[in-house]
C-alpha cells in the first residue's frame, strides 16, 4: 500500500477504508479497498496492482496489473431504490469511476469537506509512508557488488 499525501484511511485487517484521498495497492493476498459503500477487490490471488482515488465524491479506480472487481452497495449502503448490490470488473489497463451519491444513496459532500484533516490520521499516514520508504530503502538495494575498487584496501 502506498498512501498518497493528505489521504485519510483506516486499516481494517484485510481491507483498507479510504475516507478521502488516494492509495496505490499492490497485492497478491486479495487486499481490498472500501470507499463509502463501494468495494474494490482483486479478482484473483495473482499479483494485482491498482489505484483508488476518492476526492470529490467520485471513486476512481485504475487497474494496472490484473483485474479488479467493483461492488456497489452492501452493508454501508443507504436506503435507496436499488435493493441488491451491483458489480462490474475493471480490466487491466482500464479505469472506472463511480459516483458515491448514485452508488450509495448518500447526500453529496459539501465542497471542500474532505480538506479538513484530522491530525491523528495525518500522523498515522505520515508514519505509514515513512515506514514504507525505510522498508524500500532496506529491501530495494542492488544485490550486485560494485565493480569499482575501493580507494584504500
Amino acid at each position: 500500500m502506498l498512501i498518497q499525501g493528505e489521504s485519510v484511511v483506516k486499516f481494517q485487517g484485510n481491507y483498507l477504508v479510504l475516507e478521502h484521498g488516494s492509495v496505490v495497492v499492490g497485492t497478491s493476498i486479495l487486499m481490498s479497498v472500501r470507499a463509502n459503500c463501494i468495494n474494490l477487490k482483486p479478482i484473483s490471488n495473482d499479483r494485482t496492482q491498482f489505484d483508488v482515488t476518492d476526492l470529490t465524491g467520485k471513486v476512481e479506480v485504475a487497474a494496472h496489473k490484473n483485474n479488479v472487481n467493483i461492488t456497489q452497495g452492501g452493508a454501508l449502503r443507504k436506503t435507496s431504490s436499488q435493493s441488491s448490490p451491483q458489480s462490474a470488473t475493471v480490466h487491466e489497463g482500464q479505469q472506472a469511476t463511480r459516483d458515491e451519491t448514485t452508488a450509495c444513496g448518500a447526500a453529496p459532500r459539501p465542497e471542500g469537506a474532505g480538506n479538513a484533516l484530522n491530525t491523528k490520521w495525518l500522523e498515522i499516514g505520515g508514519g505509514v509512508a515513512g515506514g514504507a520508504v525505510i522498508l524500500c530503502l532496506l529491501l530495494c538495494k542492488d544485490p550486485k557488488p560494485s565493480n569499482v575498487s575501493p580507494s584504500q584496501p
